[in-house]
């Protein structure tokens, strides 16, 4: 078995962290979008 893993992306400037595997539903972008 194996299993996918995404890298999160961290802003230096307000600290948001994006996961692609969550999206940014309060930004509109869906789960899935790297």
């Amino acid at each position: 078995m194996s299993t996918a893993t995404t890298q999160k992306w961290i802003c230096e400037s307000c600290g948001f962290i994006y996961d692609p595997a969550d999206g940014d539903p309060d930004g509109g972008i869906p789960a899935g979008t790297a």
